[in-house]
């Protein structure tokens, strides 16, 4: 996506944002986001994000009166056209930094955990129409296999040290969820969705093209990759108690997102985001759990 063809779709769709300021704000692994004047507008940049779109189109609108945080709610819905055949949509401007580019120290962390668990209790008792199943549906074994071939890419890398440790616990994966677990998720829900304000408290939560129902492991890991050990009391406090089997799923699925996440910032050059990726992974390393 262009600010050439970003421009000529706004102006020909919603001509009163024809002369708005227009700015990158980010190119993710399925959309380009675009801020125009108040409004951020996100584009699909492959074909299997389209799909994407349409569920985030579906399920925005009725899961934002239903948290306790702000996200994204669409408010201007692109069709597509002859030079960008997808649709897309802009929603409201959501203040505030990811939190892979405000990197809060480990107190900082500490005091966010209950508002995340806070945030992801309530996520996980909504229902809402339209929500599509994981499409890995939790599978464990897939996510080792993926970040096992991850981990080749970082032989050479100042992370090299650990890659055994990785290794050895990627290639033990924990039982895989019960059938039964279906409950709402983000489904890709780590540091760089996360929107702090200006005091480091959680203002909102974006990025919601992998929100699905499946096993809530998949988003608990953020207690592992984010996380101190020290904050884990509170956070399942607020969030509720879970059993040794979701909690060892939940850090294995975040080591493994980790060692992808690391992959990717050592591949692009972004010292920021390798610096929180490796931390994150030393968290899921050292983490109390059986494997």
């Amino acid at each position: 996506m262009s600010a050439e063809l970003a421009r000529a779709l706004l102006r020909s769709q919603f001509p009163d944002l024809a002369d708005a300021p227009l700015a990158l704000l980010g190119r993710g692994w399925d959309m380009d986001v675009w801020r125009c004047g108040g409004l951020v507008f996100r584009f699909p940049r492959r074909p299997l994000a389209i799909p994407l779109c349409e569920t985030e189109l579906r399920v925005l609108p009725q899961l934002a009166p239903l948290l306790p945080v702000r996200i994204p709610v669409p408010s201007h819905i692109g069709r597509p056209e002859a030079a960008f055949p997808a649709p897309f949509y802009g929603h409201p401007y959501l203040p505030g930094r990811t939190a892979d580019r405000v990197h809060p120290d480990a107190a900082e962390r500490c005091a966010l955990a209950p508002a995340i668990a806070r945030f992801l209790r309530t996520l996980h008792q909504e229902r809402v129409s339209g929500v599509p199943p994981d499409p890995f549906r939790g599978a464990m074994q897939g996510t080792s296999e993926r970040a096992l071939l991850r981990i080749e890419r970082l032989e050479h890398s100042r992370w090299a040290a650990h890659l055994p440790a990785a290794r050895a616990r990627l290639q033990r994966p924990p039982p895989e969820a019960d059938g039964a677990l279906h409950v709402l998720l983000h489904g890709d829900f780590y540091l760089r969705h996360l929107l702090l304000d200006r005091l480091g408290e959680l203002a909102g939560v974006i990025d919601w093209g992998d929100v699905c129902l499946g096993d809530p492991a998949v988003d608990l890991s953020i207690a592992y990759t984010f996380l101190p050990e020290e904050a884990h009391p509170d956070f399942f406090a607020v969030y509720g108690e879970v059993d040794a089997a979701v909690r060892t799923r939940a850090c294995h699925r975040g080591l493994a997102h980790s060692i992808g996440l690391l992959a990717y910032a050592v591949d692009v050059g972004d010292a920021e985001l390798e610096h929180e990726a490796g931390a994150s992974l030393l968290r899921t390393l050292t983490a109390p759990i059986p494997f």
